[in-house]
Protein backbone atom coordinates (compact mmCIF):
# COMPACT_ATOMS: atom_id res chain seq x y z
CA UNK A 1 0.00 0.00 0.00
CA UNK A 2 1.25 3.17 -0.30
CA UNK A 3 2.89 5.08 2.31
CA UNK A 4 2.38 9.40 2.33
CA UNK A 5 5.40 11.37 3.78
CA UNK A 6 5.22 14.92 4.33
CA UNK A 7 8.45 17.30 3.94
CA UNK A 8 9.00 18.92 7.22
CA UNK A 9 10.51 22.34 7.95
CA UNK A 10 13.20 21.72 11.16
CA UNK A 11 14.38 24.53 13.46
CA UNK A 12 17.78 25.25 13.57
CA UNK A 13 19.52 24.83 16.84
CA UNK A 14 21.64 27.79 18.54
CA UNK A 15 24.52 27.53 20.21
CA UNK A 16 24.95 29.61 23.51
CA UNK A 17 28.33 31.15 24.00
CA UNK A 18 29.03 32.62 27.85
CA UNK A 19 31.65 35.01 28.01
CA UNK A 20 33.27 37.19 31.26
CA UNK A 21 31.03 40.48 31.43
CA UNK A 22 33.02 43.78 29.96
CA UNK A 23 35.33 45.15 33.21
CA UNK A 24 34.91 41.95 34.87
CA UNK A 25 38.31 41.53 37.14
CA UNK A 26 41.07 38.91 36.36
CA UNK A 27 43.16 37.48 38.69
CA UNK A 28 47.06 35.89 38.33
CA UNK A 29 47.59 32.74 38.20
CA UNK A 30 48.98 30.93 40.96
CA UNK A 31 51.35 27.36 41.57
CA UNK A 32 49.44 24.88 42.58
CA UNK A 33 51.28 22.22 45.14
CA UNK A 34 51.69 18.83 44.32
CA UNK A 35 49.49 18.00 47.44
CA UNK A 36 46.66 20.83 45.58
CA UNK A 37 47.36 19.02 42.24
CA UNK A 38 46.23 15.60 44.15
CA UNK A 39 43.16 16.75 45.84
CA UNK A 40 42.29 18.42 42.45
CA UNK A 41 42.70 14.80 40.14
CA UNK A 42 40.70 13.37 43.13
CA UNK A 43 37.64 15.62 43.21
CA UNK A 44 37.52 16.00 39.30
CA UNK A 45 37.55 12.14 39.25
CA UNK A 46 34.73 12.17 41.78
CA UNK A 47 33.26 14.92 39.68
CA UNK A 48 33.57 13.54 36.57
CA UNK A 49 31.84 10.40 38.01
CA UNK A 50 29.07 11.95 39.31
CA UNK A 51 28.62 13.76 36.07
CA UNK A 52 28.92 11.02 33.89
CA UNK A 53 26.20 9.05 35.96
CA UNK A 54 23.84 12.16 36.12
CA UNK A 55 24.28 12.36 31.87
CA UNK A 56 23.78 8.84 31.73
CA UNK A 57 20.36 8.92 33.80
CA UNK A 58 19.19 12.19 31.50
CA UNK A 59 20.34 10.34 28.26
CA UNK A 60 18.03 7.68 29.31
CA UNK A 61 15.11 9.55 28.76
CA UNK A 62 16.17 11.65 26.05
CA UNK A 63 15.94 10.74 22.42
CA UNK A 64 19.19 9.46 21.32
CA UNK A 65 19.94 8.20 24.46
CA UNK A 66 19.63 4.35 25.90
CA UNK A 67 16.28 3.93 25.80
CA UNK A 68 15.04 5.86 22.86
CA UNK A 69 14.66 2.17 21.30
CA UNK A 70 11.17 2.47 20.34
CA UNK A 71 10.34 0.66 17.53
CA UNK A 72 7.40 1.84 15.87
CA UNK A 73 7.66 -0.74 13.02
CA UNK A 74 5.36 -3.23 14.44
CA UNK A 75 2.45 -0.66 14.55
CA UNK A 76 2.36 -1.02 10.58
CA UNK A 77 1.65 -5.14 11.12
CA UNK A 78 -0.84 -4.22 13.82
CA UNK A 79 -2.63 -1.87 11.20
CA UNK A 80 -2.32 -4.96 8.89
CA UNK A 81 -4.46 -6.84 11.19
CA UNK A 82 -7.21 -4.47 11.29
CA UNK A 83 -7.23 -3.70 7.95
CA UNK A 84 -7.50 -7.60 7.42
CA UNK A 85 -10.53 -7.43 10.50
CA UNK A 86 -12.58 -4.85 8.84
CA UNK A 87 -12.55 -6.43 5.46
CA UNK A 88 -13.84 -9.68 6.90
CA UNK A 89 -16.73 -8.11 8.75
CA UNK A 90 -18.60 -6.09 6.09
CA UNK A 91 -15.84 -3.19 5.95
CA UNK A 92 -16.58 -1.89 9.86
CA UNK A 93 -15.40 -2.25 13.29
CA UNK A 94 -17.94 -0.08 14.83
CA UNK A 95 -18.73 -0.98 18.53
CA UNK A 96 -21.43 -3.27 18.43
CA UNK A 97 -20.11 -5.07 15.57
CA UNK A 98 -18.21 -8.61 14.85
CA UNK A 99 -15.53 -6.07 13.49
CA UNK A 100 -15.58 -5.03 16.86
CA UNK A 101 -14.73 -8.23 18.61
CA UNK A 102 -12.70 -9.16 16.70
CA UNK A 103 -10.11 -6.03 17.13
CA UNK A 104 -10.22 -6.61 20.62
CA UNK A 105 -9.94 -10.33 20.73
CA UNK A 106 -6.62 -9.55 18.57
CA UNK A 107 -5.21 -6.98 21.10
CA UNK A 108 -6.00 -9.03 23.84
CA UNK A 109 -4.03 -12.19 21.98
CA UNK A 110 -0.98 -10.00 21.01
CA UNK A 111 -0.90 -9.04 25.08
CA UNK A 112 -1.48 -12.36 26.29
CA UNK A 113 1.46 -13.53 23.75
CA UNK A 114 3.86 -10.04 24.68
CA UNK A 115 3.40 -9.24 28.17
CA UNK A 116 2.43 -10.53 31.55
CA UNK A 117 0.32 -7.23 32.42
CA UNK A 118 -3.37 -7.64 33.84
CA UNK A 119 -6.05 -7.72 31.31
CA UNK A 120 -9.60 -7.76 32.36
CA UNK A 121 -12.67 -6.41 29.79
CA UNK A 122 -15.36 -3.99 31.21
CA UNK A 123 -18.90 -3.88 29.45
CA UNK A 124 -20.08 -0.83 28.76
CA UNK A 125 -23.63 -0.64 28.05
CA UNK A 126 -23.76 1.69 24.63
CA UNK A 127 -26.93 2.41 22.55
CA UNK A 128 -25.88 1.64 19.02
CA UNK A 129 -26.60 4.50 16.72
CA UNK A 130 -27.40 3.97 13.11
CA UNK A 131 -30.00 5.93 10.41
CA UNK A 132 -32.36 4.21 8.76
CA UNK A 133 -32.56 4.62 4.59
CA UNK A 134 -31.95 8.20 3.03
CA UNK A 135 -32.34 11.06 4.92
CA UNK A 136 -33.42 14.17 3.06
CA UNK A 137 -33.14 18.18 3.52
CA UNK A 138 -33.89 20.83 0.83
CA UNK A 139 -34.47 23.86 1.02
CA UNK A 140 -38.04 24.75 -0.23
CA UNK A 141 -38.45 28.96 0.06
CA UNK A 142 -38.07 31.62 -1.16
CA UNK A 143 -36.42 29.34 -3.80
CA UNK A 144 -35.73 25.75 -3.85
CA UNK A 145 -32.23 23.23 -3.40
CA UNK A 146 -32.15 19.77 -2.72
CA UNK A 147 -29.15 19.10 -0.35
CA UNK A 148 -26.73 15.72 -0.66
CA UNK A 149 -26.51 13.32 1.94
CA UNK A 150 -22.93 12.67 3.17
CA UNK A 151 -21.25 15.43 1.39
CA UNK A 152 -23.11 18.69 2.53
CA UNK A 153 -25.30 17.43 5.25
CA UNK A 154 -25.48 14.56 7.80
CA UNK A 155 -27.81 13.44 10.91
CA UNK A 156 -25.86 14.14 13.75
CA UNK A 157 -25.12 11.28 16.11
CA UNK A 158 -27.61 10.42 18.84
CA UNK A 159 -30.28 12.39 16.94
CA UNK A 160 -33.86 11.53 16.92
CA UNK A 161 -36.12 10.92 14.23
CA UNK A 162 -38.18 13.34 12.57
CA UNK A 163 -40.15 15.13 9.93
CA UNK A 164 -40.28 18.75 9.83
CA UNK A 165 -40.61 22.27 7.58
CA UNK A 166 -40.14 25.54 8.95
CA UNK A 167 -38.60 29.14 8.84
CA UNK A 168 -34.85 28.96 9.59
CA UNK A 169 -33.82 31.01 12.98
CA UNK A 170 -30.20 32.37 13.18
CA UNK A 171 -29.04 31.74 16.24
CA UNK A 172 -26.83 34.49 17.98
CA UNK A 173 -23.14 33.96 19.26
CA UNK A 174 -22.57 30.15 19.37
CA UNK A 175 -25.82 29.10 20.45
CA UNK A 176 -24.12 27.83 23.61
CA UNK A 177 -26.59 29.69 25.96
CA UNK A 178 -30.63 30.33 26.44
CA UNK A 179 -29.30 34.29 25.74
CA UNK A 180 -28.55 33.42 22.20
CA UNK A 181 -32.05 32.64 21.57
CA UNK A 182 -33.49 35.78 21.76
CA UNK A 183 -36.57 36.53 19.57
CA UNK A 184 -36.66 32.80 18.54
CA UNK A 185 -40.26 31.88 17.60
CA UNK A 186 -41.57 28.36 17.89
CA UNK A 187 -41.66 26.14 15.02
CA UNK A 188 -38.61 27.38 13.36
CA UNK A 189 -35.34 25.44 13.16
CA UNK A 190 -32.42 26.40 14.65
CA UNK A 191 -29.21 27.51 12.53
CA UNK A 192 -26.30 27.39 14.66
CA UNK A 193 -22.58 27.42 13.85
CA UNK A 194 -19.48 24.82 15.47
CA UNK A 195 -17.73 26.45 17.84
CA UNK A 196 -17.55 28.31 21.34
CA UNK A 197 -17.22 27.25 24.72
CA UNK A 198 -19.02 24.58 24.70
CA UNK A 199 -19.57 21.02 23.21
CA UNK A 200 -22.00 19.64 20.53
CA UNK A 201 -24.40 18.08 23.42
CA UNK A 202 -24.35 21.38 24.83
CA UNK A 203 -25.64 23.35 22.14
CA UNK A 204 -28.60 20.95 21.36
CA UNK A 205 -29.16 20.61 25.12
CA UNK A 206 -29.50 24.49 25.28
CA UNK A 207 -32.19 24.03 22.01
CA UNK A 208 -34.00 21.61 23.54
CA UNK A 209 -34.52 23.14 26.91
CA UNK A 210 -36.15 26.03 24.64
CA UNK A 211 -38.07 23.13 22.65
CA UNK A 212 -36.89 24.06 19.48
CA UNK A 213 -38.30 22.21 16.53
CA UNK A 214 -35.13 20.86 14.95
CA UNK A 215 -31.50 21.86 15.06
CA UNK A 216 -28.89 22.33 12.09
CA UNK A 217 -25.33 22.89 12.86
CA UNK A 218 -22.87 24.22 10.24
CA UNK A 219 -18.92 24.06 9.96
CA UNK A 220 -16.24 26.85 10.49
CA UNK A 221 -14.23 27.91 7.41
CA UNK A 222 -11.06 26.41 8.58
CA UNK A 223 -13.37 22.58 8.67
CA UNK A 224 -14.03 20.30 5.34
CA UNK A 225 -17.36 18.28 4.92
CA UNK A 226 -20.20 18.42 7.34
CA UNK A 227 -20.49 18.78 11.03
CA UNK A 228 -19.95 14.69 11.68
CA UNK A 229 -20.64 15.05 15.52
CA UNK A 230 -22.75 13.14 18.25
CA UNK A 231 -26.35 15.44 19.52
CA UNK A 232 -26.45 12.84 22.40
CA UNK A 233 -30.19 13.74 22.26
CA UNK A 234 -32.47 11.29 21.09
CA UNK A 235 -35.76 13.42 20.87
CA UNK A 236 -33.83 16.18 18.70
CA UNK A 237 -33.65 16.17 14.80
CA UNK A 238 -30.50 17.69 14.64
CA UNK A 239 -28.23 18.02 10.98
CA UNK A 240 -25.08 18.58 10.40
CA UNK A 241 -23.93 20.61 7.66
CA UNK A 242 -21.07 22.18 5.32
CA UNK A 243 -19.52 25.94 6.19
CA UNK A 244 -20.67 26.77 2.57
CA UNK A 245 -24.29 25.51 3.26
CA UNK A 246 -24.59 26.66 6.72
CA UNK A 247 -23.60 30.48 5.02
CA UNK A 248 -25.96 30.29 2.71
CA UNK A 249 -28.92 29.29 4.89
CA UNK A 250 -27.01 32.31 7.23
CA UNK A 251 -27.26 34.85 4.38
CA UNK A 252 -30.37 33.90 2.78
CA UNK A 253 -33.79 35.96 4.10
CA UNK A 254 -36.38 33.74 5.08
CA UNK A 255 -35.04 30.37 4.38
CA UNK A 256 -37.09 27.78 4.86
CA UNK A 257 -36.60 23.85 4.70
CA UNK A 258 -37.79 20.84 5.17
CA UNK A 259 -35.56 17.87 7.09
CA UNK A 260 -36.54 14.10 7.49
CA UNK A 261 -34.01 11.90 8.90
CA UNK A 262 -35.21 8.15 10.52
CA UNK A 263 -32.58 7.04 13.28
CA UNK A 264 -32.41 4.07 15.23
CA UNK A 265 -30.88 3.02 18.91
CA UNK A 266 -29.99 -0.51 19.80
CA UNK A 267 -28.61 -1.26 23.40
CA UNK A 268 -25.77 -3.16 23.44
CA UNK A 269 -22.96 -4.27 25.57
CA UNK A 270 -19.98 -3.44 24.14
CA UNK A 271 -16.26 -4.00 25.74
CA UNK A 272 -13.34 -1.79 26.96
CA UNK A 273 -9.99 -3.51 27.41
CA UNK A 274 -8.18 -2.65 30.16
CA UNK A 275 -4.27 -3.48 30.37
CA UNK A 276 -2.72 -3.08 34.03
CA UNK A 277 1.15 -3.36 34.45
CA UNK A 278 2.46 -4.97 37.60
CA UNK A 279 4.16 -2.50 39.49
CA UNK A 280 4.46 1.35 40.08
CA UNK A 281 2.34 2.88 42.75
CA UNK A 282 -1.67 3.07 42.70
CA UNK A 283 -1.99 6.10 44.37
CA UNK A 284 -0.32 7.71 41.42
CA UNK A 285 -2.10 5.51 38.09
CA UNK A 286 -1.65 7.10 34.73
CA UNK A 287 -4.11 5.72 32.34
CA UNK A 288 -3.34 5.83 28.99
CA UNK A 289 -5.86 5.22 26.33
CA UNK A 290 -7.29 5.23 22.83
CA UNK A 291 -10.46 4.53 21.18
CA UNK A 292 -10.71 0.88 19.39
CA UNK A 293 -13.83 1.44 17.38
CA UNK A 294 -14.06 2.85 14.11
CA UNK A 295 -17.32 4.63 12.52
CA UNK A 296 -19.93 2.92 11.31
CA UNK A 297 -19.39 1.09 7.90
CA UNK A 298 -15.67 1.94 7.82
CA UNK A 299 -12.73 0.43 8.75
CA UNK A 300 -11.23 3.71 10.42
CA UNK A 301 -7.64 2.35 10.00
CA UNK A 302 -6.44 6.07 10.96
CA UNK A 303 -9.63 7.04 13.36
CA UNK A 304 -8.37 5.53 15.30
CA UNK A 305 -6.26 1.87 14.34
CA UNK A 306 -3.55 4.47 14.58
CA UNK A 307 -4.17 5.08 18.23
CA UNK A 308 -5.39 1.16 18.85
CA UNK A 309 -1.67 0.01 17.17
CA UNK A 310 -0.02 2.56 18.30
CA UNK A 311 -1.15 2.36 22.02
CA UNK A 312 -0.66 -1.63 21.40
CA UNK A 313 3.04 -1.20 20.78
CA UNK A 314 3.72 0.91 23.55
CA UNK A 315 2.52 -1.18 26.05
CA UNK A 316 4.28 -4.19 24.70
CA UNK A 317 7.58 -2.73 24.41
CA UNK A 318 7.32 -0.56 27.71
CA UNK A 319 8.00 -4.64 29.48
CA UNK A 320 10.90 -5.01 27.72
CA UNK A 321 12.20 -1.29 28.34
CA UNK A 322 15.25 -0.04 30.41
CA UNK A 323 12.82 2.57 32.29
CA UNK A 324 10.41 -0.42 33.25
CA UNK A 325 12.80 -1.16 35.72
CA UNK A 326 12.94 2.57 37.27
CA UNK A 327 8.76 3.11 36.95
CA UNK A 328 7.33 4.24 40.36
CA UNK A 329 3.87 5.21 38.97
CA UNK A 330 1.22 2.46 38.22
CA UNK A 331 0.12 2.52 34.32
CA UNK A 332 -2.71 1.33 33.03
CA UNK A 333 -3.21 1.04 29.27
CA UNK A 334 -6.98 1.40 28.15
CA UNK A 335 -8.70 0.74 24.90
CA UNK A 336 -12.12 2.49 24.78
CA UNK A 337 -15.29 1.41 23.09
CA UNK A 338 -17.84 3.05 21.36
CA UNK A 339 -16.10 6.56 21.33
CA UNK A 340 -17.66 7.04 17.81
CA UNK A 341 -20.86 6.99 19.68
CA UNK A 342 -20.30 9.72 22.02
CA UNK A 343 -17.44 8.75 24.25
CA UNK A 344 -18.81 5.86 26.02
CA UNK A 345 -16.47 3.47 27.08
CA UNK A 346 -14.14 6.37 28.66
CA UNK A 347 -16.88 8.18 30.79
CA UNK A 348 -18.11 4.82 32.08
CA UNK A 349 -14.55 4.14 32.63
CA UNK A 350 -14.01 7.78 34.72
CA UNK A 351 -17.35 6.73 36.39
CA UNK A 352 -16.64 3.85 37.54
CA UNK A 353 -12.97 4.74 38.84
CA UNK A 354 -14.34 4.57 42.39
CA UNK A 355 -14.46 1.05 41.91
CA UNK A 356 -10.98 0.32 40.67
CA UNK A 357 -7.62 -0.29 43.43
CA UNK A 358 -5.78 2.82 41.84
CA UNK A 359 -6.24 6.28 42.00
CA UNK A 360 -5.71 7.75 38.60
CA UNK A 361 -3.64 11.19 38.23
CA UNK A 362 -3.56 11.72 34.90
CA UNK A 363 -4.06 10.48 31.22
CA UNK A 364 -2.77 10.30 28.09
CA UNK A 365 -4.91 9.90 24.92
CA UNK A 366 -3.80 8.38 21.60
CA UNK A 367 -6.48 9.83 18.44
CA UNK A 368 -5.55 9.75 14.89
CA UNK A 369 -1.91 9.64 14.78
CA UNK A 370 -1.33 9.19 10.65
CA UNK A 371 -3.39 11.79 9.18
CA UNK A 372 -2.09 12.15 5.66
CA UNK A 373 -1.90 15.48 5.75
CA UNK A 374 -1.03 16.07 9.39
CA UNK A 375 0.03 18.86 11.73
CA UNK A 376 1.69 17.52 15.20
CA UNK A 377 -1.01 18.95 16.98
CA UNK A 378 -0.70 19.50 20.94
CA UNK A 379 -3.53 20.82 23.84
CA UNK A 380 -2.39 23.65 25.01
CA UNK A 381 -2.84 23.36 29.09
CA UNK A 382 -4.79 26.48 29.54
CA UNK A 383 -7.43 25.90 27.35
CA UNK A 384 -9.11 22.72 29.68
CA UNK A 385 -12.42 23.36 30.38
CA UNK A 386 -13.53 24.64 33.60
CA UNK A 387 -11.97 27.03 36.00
CA UNK A 388 -9.65 24.20 37.93
CA UNK A 389 -6.39 25.87 38.01
CA UNK A 390 -5.04 23.03 39.05
CA UNK A 391 -6.45 20.99 36.41
CA UNK A 392 -5.18 23.61 34.08
CA UNK A 393 -1.89 23.10 35.61
CA UNK A 394 -1.63 19.10 35.00
CA UNK A 395 -2.36 19.36 31.79
CA UNK A 396 0.18 21.92 30.78
CA UNK A 397 2.44 19.97 32.81
CA UNK A 398 1.73 16.88 29.98
CA UNK A 399 1.90 19.28 27.26
CA UNK A 400 5.23 20.54 28.70
CA UNK A 401 6.73 17.08 28.19
CA UNK A 402 4.84 16.69 24.45
CA UNK A 403 7.02 19.74 24.09
CA UNK A 404 10.04 19.01 25.30
CA UNK A 405 10.29 15.61 22.70
CA UNK A 406 9.39 18.08 19.92
CA UNK A 407 12.17 20.32 20.95
CA UNK A 408 14.86 17.49 21.59
CA UNK A 409 13.80 16.12 18.23
CA UNK A 410 13.94 19.60 16.12
CA UNK A 411 10.23 18.57 15.43
CA UNK A 412 7.76 21.35 14.82
CA UNK A 413 4.24 21.41 16.47
CA UNK A 414 1.63 23.77 16.59
CA UNK A 415 -0.93 23.81 19.81
CA UNK A 416 -5.09 23.56 19.81
CA UNK A 417 -7.65 24.02 22.09
CA UNK A 418 -9.09 21.23 24.01
CA UNK A 419 -12.73 20.67 22.53
CA UNK A 420 -13.85 16.97 24.67
CA UNK A 421 -13.95 15.89 20.76
CA UNK A 422 -12.39 12.66 22.01
CA UNK A 423 -11.57 10.47 25.25
CA UNK A 424 -10.01 13.01 27.54
CA UNK A 425 -13.03 14.49 27.80
CA UNK A 426 -14.59 12.27 30.79
CA UNK A 427 -11.21 12.29 32.22
CA UNK A 428 -10.66 16.18 32.70
CA UNK A 429 -14.46 16.85 33.26
CA UNK A 430 -13.83 15.37 36.43
CA UNK A 431 -10.11 17.21 36.43
CA UNK A 432 -8.37 14.58 36.00
CA UNK A 433 -5.23 16.19 33.97
CA UNK A 434 -4.72 14.67 30.09
CA UNK A 435 -3.38 15.98 27.08
CA UNK A 436 -2.11 13.72 23.91
CA UNK A 437 -0.49 14.93 20.39
CA UNK A 438 -2.60 13.83 17.10
CA UNK A 439 -2.71 14.41 13.71
CA UNK A 440 -5.93 16.13 12.32
CA UNK A 441 -8.84 15.17 11.64
CA UNK A 442 -11.83 17.25 9.05
CA UNK A 443 -10.24 20.71 9.89
CA UNK A 444 -8.09 22.46 7.27
CA UNK A 445 -4.46 22.90 7.33
CA UNK A 446 -3.54 26.36 6.97
CA UNK A 447 -0.53 28.19 4.70
CA UNK A 448 1.30 28.33 7.72
CA UNK A 449 1.10 24.91 8.61
CA UNK A 450 1.85 23.50 5.46
CA UNK A 451 5.11 25.77 5.76
CA UNK A 452 5.98 23.64 9.14
CA UNK A 453 4.84 20.22 7.55
CA UNK A 454 4.11 19.89 4.30
CA UNK A 455 1.33 18.89 2.77
CA UNK A 456 -1.42 20.69 1.31
CA UNK A 457 -2.88 24.10 2.50
CA UNK A 458 -6.90 24.56 2.63
CA UNK A 459 -7.20 20.62 3.16
CA UNK A 460 -8.36 18.68 5.40
CA UNK A 461 -5.41 16.87 7.60
CA UNK A 462 -7.49 13.77 7.18
CA UNK A 463 -9.64 14.26 4.22
CA UNK A 464 -10.47 10.43 4.55
CA UNK A 465 -12.23 11.35 8.20
CA UNK A 466 -15.45 9.10 8.65
CA UNK A 467 -15.26 7.61 5.05
CA UNK A 468 -14.92 4.57 3.56
CA UNK A 469 -11.62 5.18 2.08
CA UNK A 470 -10.10 5.59 5.85
CA UNK A 471 -7.94 2.52 5.35
CA UNK A 472 -4.15 1.31 4.74
CA UNK A 473 -3.77 3.78 2.46
CA UNK A 474 -4.79 6.31 3.99
CA UNK A 475 -2.37 5.85 6.72
CA UNK A 476 1.21 8.64 6.59
CA UNK A 477 3.77 6.61 8.41
CA UNK A 478 6.16 9.72 8.96
CA UNK A 479 3.32 11.18 11.70
CA UNK A 480 2.65 8.13 12.67
CA UNK A 481 6.11 7.24 13.95
CA UNK A 482 7.21 10.27 15.40
CA UNK A 483 3.93 10.47 17.49
CA UNK A 484 3.61 7.37 18.53
CA UNK A 485 7.20 8.03 19.91
CA UNK A 486 6.49 11.22 21.74
CA UNK A 487 3.88 9.37 23.22
CA UNK A 488 5.97 7.06 24.49
CA UNK A 489 8.22 9.28 25.71
CA UNK A 490 5.59 11.19 27.64
CA UNK A 491 4.38 8.03 29.13
CA UNK A 492 7.78 6.93 30.56
CA UNK A 493 8.53 10.76 31.92
CA UNK A 494 5.15 10.20 34.02
CA UNK A 495 5.76 6.39 35.09
CA UNK A 496 9.26 7.48 36.43
CA UNK A 497 8.23 10.93 38.78
CA UNK A 498 8.92 10.32 42.23
CA UNK A 499 5.84 12.48 43.53
CA UNK A 500 3.42 12.32 40.27
CA UNK A 501 0.79 14.50 41.60
CA UNK A 502 3.27 16.82 43.09
CA UNK A 503 4.77 17.39 39.82
CA UNK A 504 1.59 17.81 37.96
CA UNK A 505 0.63 20.65 40.40
CA UNK A 506 3.88 22.23 39.81
CA UNK A 507 5.46 24.43 37.02
CA UNK A 508 8.99 25.36 38.23
CA UNK A 509 10.62 22.12 36.79
CA UNK A 510 10.21 20.35 32.97
CA UNK A 511 10.99 16.77 31.81
CA UNK A 512 14.44 16.22 32.22
CA UNK A 513 15.40 19.30 33.93
CA UNK A 514 13.18 17.72 36.93
CA UNK A 515 14.36 16.10 40.05
CA UNK A 516 13.76 12.11 39.01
Amino acid sequence: HHRHTNDAMFAEGEQLIVEPPPGAPTRKRKTLSWRSIVVVVIVATVLAVVCAAVVATLLLYKPGGADSSFDAAPIDAHLQQLQAIADQHNGSRAAGTTGYEASIQYVEKVLKEKTDYKLWRQDVPVGVFSVSGTPVFRQVGPSARDFTYITEFMVMRSSGSGEVTGTVFNVNNFGCAVDDYTNYLLGNVALVIRGGDCTFKQKIAVAAQLNVTAVLVYNEASYAGPVDATAGNPNMLAFGLTYAIGYHLHETAGAIVYMKGETVFTQVLSPNLIAEINKGSTTSTIVVGAHIDSRDGVAGINDNGSGTAALLEIAVQLLKSSVYDEIKNHVVFGWWTAEEGGLHGSRYFVQQRATYNFDIAATVNLDMLASPNYAHAIFTGSSAPGTSDLLKTGCTRIEQLFTEYCNLTSTPYVLSKYANSSDYGPFVDVNIPANGIEGGAGGLKNVNQRAMFGGLANTAYDPCYHTTCDTLDNINYDALAFESKATDYVVKQLSIQTELKQFLASSNCVGVKCQR
